[in-house]
């Protein structure tokens, strides 16, 4: 009876067990997946996702939904969801593939298929926040870590002449200004949402468009509107996170509306976000790679690309935008375009191309992207603004390299900026230390340069080494970088005059804006040697900090290139170069030449003999 009973729970187990990784039909098998760690595609069965649900525009909830001749119209999570896709409990190891070329619908509830608002109540009170919003698309169930939920694409399966991402649109049509009404008001609508429940889960190659809002944000709590298309805020802590990859973002607008006071263009306002990932630590671990933000068919002055959820931001690119990103708890930056940045407009904060609110507190990098064409308030005659600005946590050493910055015609902001009050996870600590090395920066006059502010504590370090500074007038390495608090050491920096570097060559017009063209050129063999940068890095046990040594070892990979027709990014944008092991670097982000001497190299295989 013992030996039955044992058998009966064993065989319940494995049912049990086969219903967690293997309910749904079997996975498309192409090597077309993304692996956001290792940047490589590989298939979906390496990724830990085993079994497959499938959705398409001419499906139906009653199909069984496990191939892509019998799909299901709505997904899991969606308030339509019903009858068979209803009674499916996503869970880890499982993949939800929508047909390309598809749209679902969250404004028009005429169209087809429409994924429902309404009934969002049924399955959580408050999609995001504030309390009330709703969500067309609530997905509250989690993978785990070997095992994540997979909720993407087949590039195989599609509808029309060939294959295309899967919309999810709002139905509002598109305007670069701000308009009299939303056709559909979004201001509570979180198109997908995953909010306190959702996490390690891959959200994959989807268009997001259509949304509009009718209310301002003031930045101060008391009067925020919606309309975020993706929203990841966990709120489960540290390990909760999720990986949000090839997307592309676009179609935003408002009413017209005035903002807080001192707000130099009213009519816009910020709040809005593309991808909202909560407050640090609940982004701990979020992915965002691959992604296109691009808001030339938009206003684009009134958005914030990535919100808070950031700790591992690479290869994207993001254009037309009011803020690229304000981020928690990041920990690499790297090979991400930033262009056409017009400077939010909620009159309050945030007015940054990038601001990390917090890092992840330990070592952190950022490395390979390139900032240019930042245009900030129309109508003004300056920014205001900085392109960057890091706050490093108490004892860690950040890694800044190979970023270049250009055509930044501001009149009154900073290119970098270290611990900018009121930063408070970096102005209360007592030991950190940023090594900003290689980067070429070209500014302009009537600015405040780059600088470690006066929030920044008196015991913070910047080491500034081997960097090219392009600035009317030239000048000492302090007329790019200067501290009104803390400690900069400068190494091996060239500053030039602008006409001067010019006439020799270093252009925005070139293939690679500001690279050397000539051997003769004033950053050639100029820097010092830092491969002891690139050691400690590759020494780490982390991962990321890793890939970073050995980034490190190269020059500029110049970010991405972005295909405006199918709106992908194909990284790195140049074949890298790399530094020399023993010999002087060049300074600046470029390396002319990878074949310097090396000097002569040690003999090996000596033997002694001892008489």
């Amino acid at each position: 009876m013992a030996r039955s009973f044992r058998a009966a729970i064993l065989i319940a187990c494995l049912l049990t067990a086969g219903r967690a990784f293997a309910a749904g039909g079997s996975c498309p098998s192409a090597a077309n997946y993304l692996n956001a760690t290792t940047e490589k595609l590989v298939t979906l069965s390496s990724l830990g996702v085993t079994s497959c649900y499938y959705v398409a525009a001419n499906g139906a909830d009653t199909n069984a939904g496990t191939s892509e001749a019998s799909p299901w119209m709505h997904a899991p999570g969606m308030p339509n969801c019903v009858s068979t896709c209803a009674s499916v409990t996503p869970v880890a190891g499982e993949g939800f593939i929508l047909r390309g070329g598809d749209t679902w619908h969250f404004g028009n509830s005429a169209l087809t298929p429409y994924t429902g608002l309404s009934a969002f109540a049924t399955y959580y009170p408050a999609c995001g926040q504030p309390s009330g919003n709703m969500c067309g698309w609530y997905f509250h169930w989690a993978g785990t870590s070997s095992n994540p939920i997979y909720i993407g694409v087949d590039q195989g399966w599609y509808s029309g002449g060939s294959w295309t991402r899967p919309v999810m649109n709002g139905d509002n049509p598109l305007s670069t200004t701000s308009v009299a009404n939303c056709t559909y008001d979004d201001s509570t609508v979180m198109m997908f949402s995953v909010v306190n429940l959702g996490f390690h889960l891959i959200i994959d190659n989807f268009e997001w468009t259509g949304v509009c809002w009718s209310g301002p944000d003031n930045n101060a709590g008391t009067t925020r509107s919606g309309a975020a298309y993706v929203n990841m805020n966990q709120g489960l802590g540290a390990g909760s996170y999720n990986t949000f990859q090839n997307n592309y973002i676009h179609g935003w607008t408002h009413v017209t509306f005035n903002c807080v006071a001192g707000n130099p263009e009213t009519g816009n306002c910020q709040w809005a976000q593309a991808v909202d990932g909560g407050p640090s630590p609940y982004a701990d671990g979020d992915v965002l790679a691959n992604n296109v933000v691009d808001g030339s068919d938009s206003d684009d002055h009134s958005y914030v690309a990535f919100w808070y959820g950031g700790y591992d931001v690479h290869d994207n690119v993001i254009r037309h935008i009011g803020t690229a990103a304000v981020l928690n708890n990041n920990h690499t930056f790297h090979d991400n375009l930033i262009e056409y940045v017009q400077g939010n407009t909620d009159g309050v904060a945030h007015g940054n191309a990038v601001e990390f609110n917090t890092e992840w507190n330990g070592n952190n990098v950022v490395y390979n992207n390139v900032f240019r064409d930042e245009f900030g308030y129309p109508g003004t005659t300056g920014c205001g603004n900085i392109q960057f600005q890091q706050a490093p946590r108490q004892n860690a050493t950040d890694y800044t390299f190979n970023n270049l910055i250009y055509n930044y015609p501001c009149g009154n902001g900073n290119y970098w900026d270290l611990c900018s009050a009121p930063k408070s996870d970096c102005i209360n600590v007592t030991t950190a230390t940023v090594n900003l090395f290689n980067n070429t920066w070209v500014m302009t006059a009537g600015y405040d340069q780059a600088w470690l502010s006066p929030g920044a504590p008196s015991t913070l370090v910047a080491n500034w080494y081997n960097n090219h500074c392009i600035i009317p007038g030239g000048g000492a390495a302090s007329a790019c970088f200067w501290s009104s608090s803390g400690t900069i050491n400068y190494l091996t920096d060239v500053v030039q005059d602008t006409t001067v570097a010019s006439g020799q060559g270093y252009t925005s017009s070139e293939p690679y804006a500001y690279s050397p063209t000539s051997a003769s050129n004033a950053t050639v063999i100029a820097g010092t040697n830092e491969k002891g940068y690139c050691s400690a890095l590759t020494g780490s046990s982390d991962a990321d900090l890793q890939a970073a040594g050995i980034a490190c070892q190269s020059d500029t990979g110049y970010a991405c290139t972005y295909n405006s027709t199918n709106h992908t990014v194909s990284c790195p944008a140049r074949t890298t170069i790399a530094r020399p092991t023993i010999t002087a670097w060049d300074a600046g982000a470029y390396q002319l030449s990878g074949s310097q001497a090396q000097g002569p190299q040690p003999p090996t295989n000596l033997q002694s003999t001892v008489y």
